[in-house]
């Protein structure tokens, strides 16, 4: 076996030892200047830096890390607590588990948003302003795009907006009984329903949920001084004659042997006032029962309520 003399090993190489297919006869030491000569240590962790495989002197003198997780350690930025990042006021409480995306580390973290909610993210997200809140600002911004006036959740102006079906919508259910036979709404409220919610808000019972917008005087219009709200029993008291009325008068019907019955419904019974063969006179006890009694909201046929 030939004999073989190396320069510069660190692989623990003895005198007498096979390498190669060759015997060892001496190890020359190192030469002054030798990369080998000075022992390196990692910046991050401080164990001694080994020659890789492969990796040529000038790799070796350049790398500082023992390995890629003492680089990554090294290359942190440290943040404390109550920190602000980025441009939107987003404050760092602390680090969470980093999030894995192709063999890389993210750094991930909890942050506290301008309105008080908790959220995780990334830090470089935060940082590059990818991230500028915990979602609210994207709604603050659809809201300010998308609204007209910040009304639709407001009970009355859904009311508002079921008065306007009735009276211009020729295809709406109750078309026949509103716009069909001539009611209106005042104009300064057809196209601005703030103005209509204002002026509700004034009126007694507005909040009352058990109450809805009736008309004082059914003939009349949508208009100021003419709606107030008022209770079912109320409403029904106040409508038109039906079209099954033969009469001609509210609260007057016909009854066997040719005979007129005149009749109000109080506290859900009805109460008969007069039976006999005239219409005319039945219309006038019923109005006269109504005034003598005082019962608020009933429609008379002929007589007038006293003015006070």
């Amino acid at each position: 076996m030939l004999e073989l003399t190396l320069k510069n090993t660190r692989h623990g190489a003895l005198p007498g030892n096979g390498y190669g297919g060759f015997c060892i006869a001496t190890i020359q030491p190192p030469s002054p200047g030798s990369i080998f000569m000075e022992k390196r240590y990692c910046k991050a962790c401080g164990s001694e830096l080994i020659k890789r495989h492969k990796e040529t002197k000038k790799q070796f003198l350049i790398r500082v890390h023992c390995d890629m997780d003492c680089k990554h350690e090294a290359m942190k930025v440290g943040y404390k607590h109550g920190q602000t990042l980025g441009d939107y006021g987003l404050i760092y409480l602390y680090e969470t588990t980093p999030k894995m995306w192709h063999n890389n580390r993210i750094r991930r973290a909890e942050f506290k948003c301008t309105c008080g909610n908790k959220f995780t993210t990334t830090i470089g997200r935060v940082k590059i302003g990818g991230t500028k809140s915990c979602g609210c600002h994207r709604a603050r911004l659809g809201r300010e795009k998308y609204t007209k006036h910040g009304l639709a959740y407001d009970r009355l102006w859904h009311k508002w907006q079921l008065i306007k079906q009735r009276i211009f919508n020729s295809n709406n259910i109750g078309y026949e009984h509103y716009g069909g036979r001539g009611i209106e709404l005042y104009k300064p409220w057809i196209n601005d329903p703030k103005a209509f919610i204002d002026y509700c808000k004034t009126l007694e019972g507005w909040d009352n949920h058990k109450l809805t917008i009736d008309r004082i005087e059914n003939d009349g219009h949508y208009k100021p001084g003419n709606i107030r709200f008022a209770s079912n029993s109320i409403q029904v008291r106040n409508r038109n004659k039906s079209k099954r009325n033969t009469s001609g008068y509210i609260g007057v019907s016909r009854i066997k042997n040719k005979r007129w019955k005149s009749a109000i419904r109080y506290n859900n019974k009805e109460l008969v006032i007069y039976r006999g063969q005239y219409k005319l006179i039945a219309a006038m006890k019923r109005d006269q029962y109504i005034i003598n009694n005082d019962l608020p909201g009933y429609r008379l046929n002929l007589l007038e309520r006293p003015k006070i």
